[in-house]
């Protein structure tokens, strides 16, 4: 990544940069959590209580076939699936080992653990966790001016990161 220019630690740009870009998208890592729905975890192994961020929730888990992971979700979904995880080839074989924790008194996924298991160079995985939920969101204050690189070169240096 080249530097920013003059010393900046911050970049502004057009905000619809970000939304075009894959590295800042929800949808990648939102996507793999659809490994929870459908048949892949049909039948997780029920584990102990306990706490996430203050709430009480249960711990399951379950293994599960990638591919059949990937055939378990709606079609419509799978491409949001396959986006966050895209395993091709022999890797395709390998086992995806996931443990989740759900808020007893909620319903919601706390804690979100997805290793790749495979006889294959393959590895990788995904940890979330989900805190405050249903908490206001407070907006992060403005870097101070003379942090942030503007105009034409930051604006390229932008694009630039947001396509690597």
């Amino acid at each position: 990544m080249p530097p920013f220019p003059d010393g900046a630690t911050y970049v502004e740009g057009d905000a619809d940069l970000l939304a075009q870009g894959d590295s800042f998208s929800p949808t990648g890592l939102l996507g793999v959590v659809l490994v929870l729905h459908g048949g892949a975890a049909a039948d997780p192994e029920a584990g102990e209580v306990e706490e996430v961020d203050g709430v009480e929730t249960r711990a399951y888990s379950f293994t599960v076939p990638y591919d059949e992971a990937v055939d378990a979700i709606e079609p419509e979904q799978q491409e949001a699936f396959t986006s966050a995880l895209s395993l091709t080839g022999e890797a395709e074989q390998a086992d995806l080992d996931v443990e989740v924790a759900i808020g007893t008194d909620d319903d919601v996924v706390r804690r979100l653990s997805l290793d790749i298991e495979a006889d294959v160079p393959v590895d990788g995985g995904y940890e979330v966790e989900v805190g405050d939920v249903g908490s206001e969101v407070e907006a992060p204050e403005a870097p101070d001016e003379d942090e942030v690189a503007t105009g034409p070169e930051a604006e390229a240096l932008l694009a630039q990161l947001l396509s690597s």
